[in-house]
């Protein structure tokens, strides 16, 4: 979708659904299939886009063992398959951004800092989508690291 909008900064977030689709149905993307689509889309937006700047954010879970919301309850259970993989994949991120200098926002890094403050479920409603803490935490983390790159500016 993003491919048909005219821009000059794209950023991704991807990662999560693919192992809740793989672990729950058995249809997601392996961590080789996710890297492999990961860079059919950064060619295609770069081809399609002279000067695009690309943001990669590292995909991120939670482990809300204090009353697990029904849908995290077997992400807290199997929290060893789910963090394992889910670390493929912000290994694969994190590459990808430096294979394609993009900027890269450590989203799960900020989030475990965060966990100093207050427990998972602050910033969390289901071990896997954010609260609105979360998503505060989330924008001025990207904010930071755009800002920080020269792609945006934070004058006025």
């Amino acid at each position: 979708d993003a491919l048909n909008v005219d821009c000059n900064v794209l950023s991704i977030l991807s990662g999560v659904n693919d192992i809740g689709f793989g672990i729950r149905m058995n249809q997601g993307a392996d961590a080789k299939k996710f890297k492999f689509i990961y860079e059919l889309m950064l060619n295609e937006a770069l081809e399609k886009k002279d000067g695009l700047r690309l943001v990669l954010c590292e995909p991120f879970l939670f482990k809300i063992e204090d009353n697990t919301p029904e849908l995290g309850k077997d992400i807290v259970e199997d929290w060893e398959l789910w963090s394992g993989q889910l670390k493929e994949r912000q290994q694969i991120v994190r590459g990808l951004a430096k294979e394609y200098n993009a900027v890269f926002v450590p989203f799960a890094e900020e989030f475990e800092k965060a966990f100093r403050k207050a427990p998972p479920q602050h910033w969390s409603i289901d071990c896997i989508h954010a609260t609105n803490a979360g998503h505060e935490l989330m924008a001025r983390t990207w904010l930071e690291c755009v800002t920080r790159e020269g792609i945006i500016s934070n004058e006025g």
